[in-house]
């Protein structure tokens, strides 16, 4: 007769079972989770050291960008890497050529594709070669969380280039009446307008001097601080030969270049707004001239209404000769302007459709006539909303606040000039503000 086993005795057979099997697969459980953490713990140190190249590049292209000048962007790279630690320290970088982890290069776009990047040495940079790219590399030892056999360490490696695009670059400028103004002293900048008047007011005022009163409002016609002359046209003012002679320095020149240069219609007269502006371009084009990459640009003017004065080209000497030529007169219209620099960049996108599209927009007054600039901002960005458009406003009665707004929509910046030194060190600014893009 068969029996069945005792079930106490068979629950006691198997209370090993579950040790056993605990005792089997801890060490394997223990070996996957280490594994799994030196993993985590890898790509995070990758994603660090990347991150870090990244700002080391960007840095110093920007760098490059801006000053031409090797140390600096070496330095520039070197800070850009410092603030971002990996694992658990700062990157640190070598500025030595031959460690090879600062280089400078040729960065191309082929097509609308990748960017290719060839390596120049520092000397063939320094002789003239065209560098538009800085390469940065790195590695970084650190220690595994968990050693596995006798590894217990890895070293990751990462490299970022950081390219200069090219720009097609819509120079925009307010060629109105008013830019034919005193802009002011180089003793004593800023005084413009107000500085003319007081003098003018002055010689009137002592009999001894004989100034008519045709003379006095002719020689202040436009100014805007008194309601009669201001309704004397801008092309009225003329300085008596009485006057110019009680004149001195810089106020006598402009005077006798109004009389000599603005009335004939040949060029706005010396030491007036235009002049400033002429000074500032000058500068612009000095700093464009020296540029790592292919720069073209285009010259639109706007008064009562607007017009394309040269068509995008690389021919700086023409266009600095365009803006030398022009004769400030009538109204403002600063959106009919910026519409019209905008059709040229975008007609150019047939033929470069990876340059940047830079509009730069000046002016020294406020928009009464033709597209509102608000208006012809949001028209252009809805376009096209990667265009960068850059204002730059010149003297108090510029409306700044409608022209940063529309630098602020499209990641432009806006410049203030309260005399021609500041004018001309913005121009020089903005020339030397390449785009730098991270392409590797």
């Amino acid at each position: 007769m068969k029996t069945k086993p005792d079930a106490h005795l068979r629950r006691k057979d198997r209370n090993g079972t579950v040790a056993v099997l605990f005792a089997i697969t801890l060490p394997v459980l223990l070996i996957i989770s280490a594994i799994a953490i030196n993993l985590a713990q890898m790509q995070l140190t990758r994603t660090e050291l990347k991150i870090a190249t990244d700002a080391a590049a960007r840095s110093g292209g920007r760098a490059w960008s801006e000053f031409h000048d090797l140390a600096i962007a070496k330095d520039f790279a070197q800070q850009g890497a410092a603030i971002n630690t990996v694992s658990g320290s700062p990157l640190l970088l070598s500025t030595s050529e031959s460690d090879g982890e600062i280089i400078f290069g040729r960065s191309d776009q082929v097509g609308t594709g990748r960017f290719s990047f060839t390596p120049l040495t520092e000397a063939a940079v320094t002789g003239g070669a065209l560098a538009t790219g800085v390469q940065v590399s790195a590695s970084k030892s650190s220690s595994l969380f968990f050693q596995i056999g006798s590894v217990n360490a890895f070293t990751p490696e990462a490299s970022s280039v950081a390219s200069q695009l090219d720009r097609d670059i819509g120079l925009v400028f307010d060629r109105s009446g008013s830019m034919a103004f005193f802009a002011g002293l180089d003793s004593d900048p800023g005084e413009g307008e107000d500085f003319l008047f007081n003098t003018i007011a002055s010689l009137y005022n002592d009999p001894a001097n004989g100034i008519t009163e045709e003379e006095y409002n002719s020689a202040l016609a436009a100014y805007t601080g008194d309601p009669h002359l201001a309704s004397i046209g801008m092309s009225e003012r003329e300085f008596s030969s009485n006057i110019v002679n009680l004149l001195t320095g810089d106020l006598r020149v402009y005077a006798e270049t109004i009389n000599s240069n603005y009335r004939t219609g040949n060029a706005g007269p010396a030491y007036s707004r235009w002049h400033m502006l002429s000074e500032g371009n000058d500068a612009f084009f000095e700093v464009l001239n020296q540029s790592t990459r292919e720069n073209h640009v285009s010259i639109s003017s706007f008064a009562t209404s607007a017009t394309l004065n040269v068509p995008l080209t690389t021919d700086m000497a023409t266009c600095e000769a365009a803006i030398d030529g022009m004769l400030p007169s009538g109204a403002t219209s600063v959106g009919d302007g910026m519409l019209e620099a905008y059709y040229e960049l975008k007609a150019s996108n047939i033929g470069r459709p990876n340059a940047v599209k830079t509009l730069i927009v000046f002016t020294d007054g406020v928009a009464n006539n033709g597209t509102s600039p608000d208006d012809a901002a949001n028209q252009i960005m809805a376009d096209n909303p990667d265009v960068v458009i850059h204002t730059i406003t010149f003297g108090v009665a510029a409306d700044q606040l409608s022209m940063q707004a529309i630098s602020d929509m499209s990641n432009g910046r806006h410049h203030h000039a309260e005399d021609g030194d500041q004018l001309i060190e913005i121009f020089q600014e903005i020339a030397a503000s390449h785009k730098t893009l991270i392409t590797e």
